[in-house]
């Protein structure tokens, strides 16, 4: 899977090619000087993490599913 994770003014945006070839992309809100998704791409990375978010994006779950998801378990940074 292939991330590119791009700094923008108002936000920051991520789009992503899976190794099957399909592509996502989404947008979301400045969460601090590091993009908040970059920090889970490096610790479910370093943990060897399957199911985090990352993981999901590559079985082909899209981000704002996933962001759904996370709003529908009571997850507190999906409500901001």
């Amino acid at each position: 899977m292939h991330v590119t994770i791009i700094k923008d003014m108002a936000d920051d945006r991520i789009e992503i090619v899976r190794t099957d070839g399909s592509a996502a992309q989404t947008r979301f809100p400045k969460k601090g000087p590091v993009p908040h998704d970059a920090v889970h791409f490096i610790v479910e990375d370093a943990l060897g993490l399957t199911r985090g978010f990352w993981g999901l994006i590559a079985d082909g779950v899209d981000p704002d599913e996933v962001q759904e998801m996370a709003k529908a378990a009571g997850h507190a940074s999906a409500r901001r």
